[in-house]
């Protein structure tokens, strides 16, 4: 199964002419203020940049995981946003119950206006608690990738203007390894953080490898340790913003010949950079997905995986 990441401008584009202005404008007033965004796998990279933006327009913000979001208290006042392509997972459906509780004013992003997060955002509150997107006319399989498309251009709509923003999905990827890596370190902070946790997010979702997100300063206390005597199969990607590149270049410098560092760097800042260097991943990972098994499926997954997918807490 692919993950079709050639026709994501596709995606973008169709939720573009799918915006209602005065709809957007009605939810960017209620986004003003301190705010969590909830989301799950590989919607999680959307609540990282959604918070992202959120903060570059001034304001507080947490990008959590429903599980974190019921172990952690918020300041007083903190909005909750929840972003879910179906609406349908218990996490994300009980979490918005807890919100509900604790008082919380708390609306949701999702394609359908009948799920139950739909249902609970807007029983005590407005219809306009659910924000309804159009569904991707690519549906997504256990990779997530349309979903984190319409989510990530309908959070730049709202912090940094009318685009358009489906030319940011219109790239290609990187050139990747032509064998599988034995494991992977993605990098990247600020505009580039969403991009390079996704890259390692996906890798570990399809057991490509394993994988974890850092940034090139966190990875220079301790973590470059990993590196020590590991021999080949070691993949560095970096992403970065224009502004990050000259650093980027410094740190691959130090680097011994035999850790090479894939640098996927844009000539843009802020919320372009954010979203072409999500492309890129994404593009890049498909990529190198191919190399390996390709995307899993229902029917590659083993039942005790799915069995802690619809574990309860």
């Amino acid at each position: 199964m692919t993950m079709k990441t050639a026709v994501m401008g596709e995606t973008a584009a169709a939720l573009e002419r799918a915006l209602d202005p005065g709809c957007v404008e009605r939810f960017r007033a209620w986004l003003d203020g301190p705010l969590a965004v909830v989301a799950s796998g590989g919607s999680f990279t959307a609540a990282l940049l959604w918070a992202s933006l959120h903060e570059s327009a001034g304001h507080a913000a947490w990008a959590m995981t429903p599980y974190a979001f019921s172990e952690r208290s918020l300041p007083a006042g903190t909005r909750v946003l929840f972003l879910s392509v179906s609406g349908h997972h218990h996490d994300i459906i009980r979490t918005a119950r807890l919100a509900r509780l604790r008082g919380c004013d708390a609306r949701a992003v999702t394609s359908r206006s009948d799920s139950p997060l739909a249902r609970s955002v807007t029983r005590d509150g407005s219809p306009d608690a659910a924000f309804v997107t159009p569904e991707p006319r690519y549906a997504d399989g256990l990779i997530a990738v349309h979903g984190i498309v319409t989510f990530a251009v309908l959070a730049a709509r709202m912090y940094a203007g009318s685009g358009p923003w489906a030319p940011c999905f219109e790239v290609d990827g990187a050139a990747m390894p032509t064998q599988v890596p034995g494991f992977v370190v993605a990098l990247g902070a600020g505009a580039a953080e969403p991009a390079a946790v996704d890259f390692a997010n996906k890798c570990q979702e399809a057991g490509l490898a394993p994988a974890w997100q850092t940034d090139v300063r966190h990875f220079s206390h301790g973590q470059w340790m990993t590196l020590h005597d590991a021999g080949t199969g070691v993949l560095l990607v970096a992403f970065a913003t224009r502004s990050q590149r000259p650093y980027l270049e410094r740190f691959a410098a130090v680097l011994p010949s035999s850790v090479p560092l894939l640098p996927i760097v844009v000539d843009t800042e802020g919320a372009p950079a954010a979203l072409s260097l999500l492309a890129r991943s994404m593009r890049s990972f498909e990529e190198l997905a191919a190399r390996g098994r390709g995307a899993p499926t229902l029917e590659t997954i083993p039942a005790w995986g799915r069995g802690l997918y619809e574990l309860e807490p």
